[in-house]
């Protein structure tokens, strides 16, 4: 007898296994996503998993935006209101969802209350591009800190609105792509054991 092909017995074990086994891939799945809601309660992996959202390539870069964005829409409202400058920051962080993020804005609220400024403590970030410091030092400098922010927020929205443009339009052909491979494998793992078959006789 002939052995047949190796994708067509990959394809034959996943169809039995999926069949057969079913409930121990929805176990697995159901456990997976226990663990992970336990380990992110934890602060160390809530911490963990958001710099992971960060780092991602392409969808990290895009978060990190949008976060910023957020902190100064939030932070230049405040101020343009008169909120105090360390109350907006303590304000602003409740805002952040992101952990690291959380912890950055508490170096820099207690770095504002030892009498640095805000675009000296921006500086010496590092979740924060340089070129933020310097729109903010130029808001100190004309007092007018809170539009400065707010320049930045839109900025950084537009930005933002524009990758999601991008990401969402190179979605549909690696989408298509994806399903592409899934069906040439299924095909070919039918066909395969024909051609054989075909070559033999």
């Amino acid at each position: 007898s002939q052995t047949l092909p190796l994708p067509t017995r990959m394809l034959i074990f996943g169809s039995h296994s999926l069949r057969v086994y079913w409930w121990i891939y929805l176990l697995i799945v159901f456990l997976a996503i226990l663990a992970f809601r336990q380990y992110t309660k934890r602060e160390e992996g809530r911490i963990a998993f958001d710099r992971a959202k960060l780092d991602i390539p392409v969808f990290g870069k895009v978060f990190r935006k949008i976060l910023i964005a957020r902190f100064n829409r939030t932070l230049g409202t405040l101020i343009k209101s008169g909120v105090p400058i360390l109350k907006a920051i303590k304000i602003t962080q409740g805002v952040i969802v992101n952990r690291i993020f959380s912890i950055e804005l508490n170096k820099i609220y207690d770095g504002l209350k030892d009498g640095k400024s805000l675009s000296q403590l921006l500086t010496q970030s590092k979740e924060f591009p340089p070129i933020i410091a310097d729109m903010v030092a130029v808001g100190e400098k004309t007092g007018n800190l809170g539009d400065s922010l707010f320049k930045i927020a839109t900025s950084y929205e537009e930005e933002v609105e524009n990758e999601l443009k991008a990401l969402t339009s190179l979605l549909e052909p690696v989408i298509i792509l994806i399903m592409g491979v899934v069906v040439g494998f299924i095909v070919l793992s039918m066909l395969l054991p024909v051609f054989e078959l075909t070559a033999v006789m």
